[in-house]
């Protein structure tokens, strides 16, 4: 089980049209259920003065404020000794603060989706990678539903003990 809180306050001098605080809280439980099978569950909440960190399709950069919940939970699986499969879904919820440049456009919403990820490993330092990720969101003022179809293919080497590099090609298919 891990918990974490962080918190930050900027304040400044000359510019204090700029102050801002965000806060962000997560919480994360892994259970293994056997030596090749592991579970997970995990959520978090944020309160932040931009909208920069949101990874919600089309919405703008502005200031202003958000409060985002989100929660996923999953399967771990060891296939073999050398492939591992990774299925997980999410449930997200945006709320934003009714004043500012995009309020009139900025209405909240939510996101839901399942991401697949298979690893291969071909050698000690080198792994194939196939990674696929549905998501459906409904924001916006017309509050008409969307999907994001998201899938790739790649490898990832290993440079030294902490850095990797990895390379991937892919298709995103935007649907109804």
């Amino acid at each position: 089980f891990t918990a974490l809180f962080s918190g930050a306050i900027s304040v400044y001098h000359d510019l204090n049209t700029l102050n801002n605080f965000d806060q962000r809280l997560s919480a994360t439980f892994r259970r293994s259920l056997n030596p090749s099978l592991g579970m997970f569950i995990a959520g978090g909440a944020s309160a932040t003065p931009t909208t920069e960190l949101i990874e919600f399709v089309g919405v703008p950069f502005t200031r202003t404020g958000s409060f985002i919940q989100d929660v996923r939970g999953g399967i771990e699986a060891a296939l073999t000794p050398r492939a591992s499969l990774v299925v997980a879904g999410h449930l997200e919820h945006v709320e934003f603060d009714d004043q500012g440049l995009f309020a009139h456009l900025l209405r909240g919403g939510y996101g839901t989706g399942v991401r697949t990820a298979f690893r291969e490993r071909l050698t000690s330092r080198t792994a194939f990678t196939v990674d696929y990720d549905l998501q459906h969101a409904q924001v916006g003022l017309a509050h008409a539903p969307f999907t994001v179809h998201n899938a790739d293919g790649g490898f990832e080497r290993q440079l030294t003990r902490t850095i990797y590099a990895d390379g991937a090609m892919g298709i995103s298919i935007l649907g109804p």
